[in-house]
Formats: structure tokens, sequence, C-alpha cells
């Protein structure tokens, strides 16, 4: 399971904002649930509550919660394009 760190980060970097809350919201069933907590929160409804209640950015971060839980891949990809932007200066705007 991708860490709070890493949600944050590609969130920050393709929306220039953690929304540190929304992986929150999305994974405080996880207390309980464990491993299953993804069967609670981790859907269309929960990105439509999300829409309906915060608005379009913040309903994008859980969209690109759930793709990065769900791509194993992603991670590295996210991992190395923090890593380029700190190298580079740039700010995440710049990327």
């Amino acid at each position: 399971m991708p860490s709070r760190r890493l949600h944050d980060k590609l969130a920050n970097l393709l929306l220039g904002d953690s929304f540190s809350e929304i992986s929150g919201f999305m994974d405080k069933p996880y207390a309980v649930y464990r491993g299953r907590h993804r069967e609670l929160r981790h859907d269309t409804a929960a990105i439509l509550r999300i829409l309906d209640e915060r608005g379009v950015r913040p309903a994008l971060a859980a969209w690109l919660h759930l793709v990065l839980d769900e791509n194993r891949e992603l991670k590295h990809d996210v991992e190395a394009a923090e890593t380029l932007r700190r190298v580079s200066g740039s700010s995440e705007r710049d990327v």
C-alpha cells in the first residue's frame, strides 16, 4: 500500500496541493479494516461524494489516490518525478 506521503506527493506534483485530508478520509477505515479498507471509500461513489462536497480538484486527488493504490509501478514514477523536480530546482508549477 502506498504511503500517505506518496499520495501527497502525487497530488502535489499534478494538482499543486497535497490534498492530504482527502487521502486521510479515504484511508480512515484502515485503522479498523487493515488491508480490506479499500472496500470502503475506494470507488466511484466516494469520488462523486468528494466532488459534490469539495469540488473538482479534491475529487481529482481522490481519483489519483485510487490510481496510485492500483498501480504499483506508478509509485516509482512519482518518486522519480519528485527527485527530478528537486534536483532541477523547479517548482511543482514548472513540472
